[in-house]
């Protein structure tokens, strides 16, 4: 028999895949548009200080994608198979459990590793400016490596144990920021409880993100031991996630009876999550008559809880830091991160529930029975409209007072002198109107990315590249044009004084018309093809294809 004949395959399906190659072409442009803008801003500076920022600049762009990787990628590679009911018939050959977990391990991660094979050489540009040693190039592209070989070994336990797509990218999302982000400031919860100096080095080590700091040459050259102890964890915990895998996966696909145990648990859970057999006829009654989608919707009570778990949690977070610190953490950068911050979690969190409304839908065939009843497209988009509003109104309007605290707040304490007081009021209403409009973009474009792809990972990912990260290239792009036309000579005759206000409006009119753009584009689609596309047989079989100068319509 063939040795991994899984992985043999998939190699050669994804020799064939155009996607395979796009990927490494995609990753090369982002990289290079990012690296000339960023020099193009940078070029006052020594060269020797701006290799050096454009390295750790890239490199920590590059580590994020690294560890959003699992989520992206892997998370729903094996949880597919379970909805499908193929898994079982692999087991019906000689194939055991690593054959399959390794097979969909390299065919899920192909196009991320080679995504990340592209950047490696932009990585070496810092190199040819001076200020960078090849040694620390070296280092830092195995730490990202091994980044991206921890996350997607997560990616392929969580869908080994899950079965909803939804609950995979959660779990897959969970353990790698656990890791990664969560070590270090348990690290530094304990170093604070206890009066340590410095917290231990095992909180430290264990996050993929602390092979990228000890690669440093000058962290490297005082202790390279943490560096290396770094790597080794993360490969560790990722070959344990493959074995665990392995190991799981040949028994988590059969449908078992439930225990009674199972079965008491699950009817405690159903109270805790949708109230008493009372409680949810009251509920029942009162929102079929407002809409039935909108009752389907909401019978989930945890749904509506957890923004504001989220919320209570950031508080007491940012509270527990302000004490420790105390005036140093009250700070314009302070207020501007905590908002942006805040802003960018809800817009990824929406379009992600709104990928997920349809599409768990479109997939079961729930769809096509509520076109069969007397419900109109209309009900069922102003249906799931209802329920967003019951689940992130009110948390988004507490996070839009949030920021406007923190846009007054420089004001009480008078951090701000009167000069700079303009801008920065503006920059804090410019970004609530963008956030708000973002938001409404991300619930229409994520509920027709959920009708019309296949795979929900790649639905959520979609809904983000287009609405939140789309008009940030085109504002850094036009940057980059207006700096190199700039140095080429070419006077635009705007004053200093004015600048600040260029590059906030500029900011603004990409930000919003993008928004605007992809509601009015989403929109029109769910009204218009809703019933077409959800009452065809495959995804895709239904839809027309357009040139991309036709900008979607």
């Amino acid at each position: 028999m063939t040795f991994l004949p899984i992985v043999e395959r998939e190699l050669r399906v994804n020799a064939r895949r155009r996607a395979t190659y796009y990927s490494r072409l995609g990753g090369v442009v982002i990289a290079v548009c990012m690296t000339f803008w960023l020099l193009l801003m940078s070029r006052s500076l020594a060269p020797a200080m701006m290799s050096k920022m454009l390295f750790q600049t890239l490199s920590w762009m590059c580590m994020l994608f690294c560890l959003g990787a699992g989520t992206q990628f892997t998370s729903d590679c094996l949880s597919e198979e379970k909805r499908d009911g193929t898994l079982g018939l692999l087991f019906l050959t000689d194939l055991k459990g690593w054959d399959i977990v390794l097979g969909k391990l390299v065919a899920r991660s192909l196009a991320a590793f080679y995504g990340m094979m592209a950047l490696t050489p932009v990585l070496t540009i810092p190199l040819l400016m001076g200020g960078v040693v090849g040694s620390e190039v070296a280092r830092v592209v195995l730490a990202l490596l091994s980044a991206l070989f921890f996350s997607l070994c997560m990616g392929v336990l969580s869908s080994a144990v899950s079965t909803k797509a939804s609950g995979a990218m959660t779990l897959t999302l969970v353990l790698t920021m656990g890791v990664a982000i969560g070590m270090p400031l348990s690290g530094a919860a304990y170093t604070y409880s206890l009066n340590l100096s410095e917290p231990p080095k095992f909180f430290l080590v264990c996050s993929p993100g602390f092979a990228l700091f000890a690669a440093s040459e000058t962290v490297f050259l005082a202790e390279s031991t943490g560096f290396w102890t770094s790597i080794a964890s993360a490969l560790g915990l990722g070959v344990s996630a493959l074995v665990l895998a392995s190991v799981v996966l040949p028994n988590a696909w059969q449908d078992r009876a439930a225990s009674p145990t199972r079965a008491g648990l699950a009817a405690r859970a159903r109270v805790f999550f949708q109230g008493q057999a009372a409680l949810r006829a009251q509920v029942r009654a009162v929102r079929l008559d407002i809409n039935p989608i909108f009752w389907l919707a909401t019978r989930d009570r945890l749904k509506v809880w957890l923004p504001w778990i989220f919320l209570g949690a950031v508080a007491g977070i940012w509270g527990w830091i302000a004490v420790k610190f105390g005036e140093e953490w009250f700070n314009e950068a302070t207020y501007f991160l905590t908002t942006f911050a805040l802003f960018s979690i809800f817009k990824f969190w929406i379009a992600s529930e709104a990928v997920g409304r349809f599409w768990e839908g479109r997939r079961n065939g729930a769809l096509e029975l509520i076109l069969s009843t007397p419900l109109t497209v209309r009900d069922i988009l102003s249906g799931q409209a209802l329920s967003f509003q019951k689940q992130f109104l009110a948390p988004l309007c507490v996070a839009g007072l949030v920021s406007l605290g923190f846009m007054v707040a420089p004001f009480w304490s008078k951090l701000l002198s009167a000069p700079g007081s303009e801008i920065w009021t503006l920059m804090f209403l410019a970004g609530l109107v963008v956030f708000v409009l973002d938001v409404v973009a991300c619930f229409w474009t994520g509920l027709w990315m959920g009708l019309t792809t296949q795979r929900l990972n790649r639905a959520s990912g979609s809904v983000v590249w287009r609405v939140v990260l789309l008009p940030w290239g085109l504002y850094l792009g036009t940057l980059a044009v207006v700096s190199l036309l700039a140095v080429l000579g070419v006077e635009w005759h705007l004053s200093d004084s004015h600048s600040e206000y260029w590059l906030l409006g500029l900011w603004l009119l990409f930000g919003a018309g993008n928004a605007v753009y992809w509601i009015v584009v989403s929109h029109r689609r769910l009204t218009t093809r809703f019933r077409e596309i959800a009452a065809s047989e495959r995804y895709g079989s239904a839809t027309i294809s357009r040139p991309w100068w036709r900008l979607g319509f």
